[in-house]
């Protein structure tokens, strides 16, 4: 809408153009600040006319917040470690009535945390052939086992405790993802292996 103190003159408006004209509003400065951060997210924002008759477009701040947060979204680099890391929660408020964008989370968290636990599974099994099959016996274990996904960090996690493999899975598993996942570029790469396009929700 627009904010200045003219009347609202032209009655054929709509007839001519076919939409309503903007409603018109007297507010000082100070209320304008007010009604910038105090709005709805659903509220773009609106223009301003100047008293030396300028006009000035103002954003309000809760649909400034939104589209930011919607850039993480749309962009997989983002959006991949906040799967893994478990801090969708927040998120997903902001977007309870955006229906295509809860789709396009919950699509992708799914196929998500399926490869995550697949991993998870993967690297207990492998840390258990290596020192009960393979007897610790790393150039045997390398040759069977090197093009595997998780065998470079069994390797490197060789001396952490047994009582600990859960945790230590978990986040071998995260690491894993989130190395495939360093630019936008290899994120959605990584999307696209998931067998969900980068470019649905943009």
């Amino acid at each position: 809408f627009v904010l200045n103190s003219a009347e609202n003159t032209d009655e054929n408006f709509k007839d001519i153009t076919g939409a309503k004209r903007a409603k018109i509003y007297d507010f000082s400065w100070e209320e304008l600040q007010r009604i910038q951060e105090e709005s709805d997210a659903k509220i773009e924002g609106f223009v301003v006319r100047m008293d030396n008759g300028e006009f000035i477009k103002v954003k309000c701040s809760e649909y400034v917040n939104l589209h930011h947060l919607k850039d993480n979204i749309n962009n997989n680099s983002n959006l991949i470690p906040l799967i893994v890391n478990d801090n969708l929660d927040d998120l997903i408020g902001a977007f309870q009535d955006d229906a295509e964008t809860l789709e396009y989370i919950s699509k992708i968290q799914e196929k998500v945390s399926g490869l995550f636990n697949h991993y998870v599974v993967e690297y207990k099994n492998l840390r258990g052939f290596f020192f009960n099959k393979y007897g610790e016996n790393r150039k045997e274990f390398a040759m069977k086992y090197k093009d595997e996904p998780m065998f470079s960090f069994v390797m490197k996690t060789t001396e952490e405790s047994f009582r600990d493999i859960e945790e230590v899975a978990e986040r071998c598993a995260r690491q894993y993802i989130l190395n495939r996942c360093k630019t936008k570029t290899l994120a959605d790469t990584f999307v696209d292996s998931l067998g969900v396009k980068a470019s649905e929700n943009a």
